[in-house]
This record gives structure tokens, C-alpha cells and sequence, in this order.
């Protein structure tokens, strides 16, 4: 059986992820359990939010709000941690998402940057998969 969290908790996190997603309510179930990934709708616009709270020495929820290519505020994922004391991390990211510097004196530096791009998002998908976030 998987624990729940304290209430002083669960009031840290969910107030934190309700400024990340940006709107007002977002649908939290009235607990919330460690190592439980979770996926929540936060607009019709965007894919649901997902996030899991590891159970360490101080806890800390970790979150990823996919890519949203529709709605009117269209932007590129997020990947962050929220700490138990309230602490905002950014965590590793896809890189591209808006495109990539183009050097047209330097075609070679253009592909060397397309190819870190490419490495950079197979390890993040990497490490978002480990943890639930992504199939």
C-alpha cells in the first residue's frame, strides 16, 4: 500500500503546481500518494500534467507539462522538481522545441548543433520514461 501525504504537503505541492499550470483549480484528487504518477488535465488546450512524488529524505514532487502545439498560449514543455520546502527546480528539458540557431557561414557547426540537440532529447525522454512521464 502506497502512503499518503502529510497535509502540510500536499498544501506545498498542489499550491505550487497550481501557479505551473497556470490556471486557477486544478482538479487535485484530496490526497495524493508517493510513487503514484499522476496525470491531470489543466486545460482542454494542453496534454495533462504529470507528476510523481518520490518518498527521500525530503520528499519532492517531480513534474512534466508536455509540449501544447494548440490553445492561445502554445509553448514547449516543462520538466521541474517542487522540493519540500517549496523550492522551484528546473529539471533537464527537450531542446529544439522552437527550432535551432542557424549559422549560414558555418554548416557544419549547424549540423554539430541539430546532432546535441538530438542526443540531449533521446536522454531526457530517457530519463522522463524512468520516471512515468512518458510511454
Amino acid at each position: 500500500m502506497q502512503e499518503n501525504l502529510s497535509l502540510e504537503l500536499y498544501e506545498i505541492f498542489s499550491a505550487h503546481l497550481q501557479k505551473k499550470a497556470m490556471e486557477k483549480d486544478i482538479p487535485l484528487p484530496p490526497s495524493l500518494q508517493f510513487n503514484k504518477v499522476y496525470h491531470i488535465s489543466i486545460s482542454e488546450f494542453y496534454p495533462p500534467m504529470q507528476f510523481v512524488i518520490s518518498q527521500a529524505a525530503e520528499p519532492y514532487l517531480d513534474y512534466y507539462i508536455p509540449y501544447g502545439e494548440y490553445g492561445p498560449n502554445a509553448r514547449g514543455s516543462y520538466h521541474g522538481r517542487i522540493t519540500a520546502t517549496g523550492e522551484r527546480i528546473q529539471l533537464e528539458n527537450y531542446e529544439g522545441q522552437f527550432g535551432h540557431s542557424f549559422y549560414p557561414d558555418d554548416p557544419d557547426r549547424n549540423v554539430r548543433e541539430r546532432e546535441n540537440i538530438r542526443i540531449n532529447n533521446q536522454q531526457v525522454h530517457a530519463i522522463l520514461k524512468a520516471k512515468g512521464f512518458t510511454p
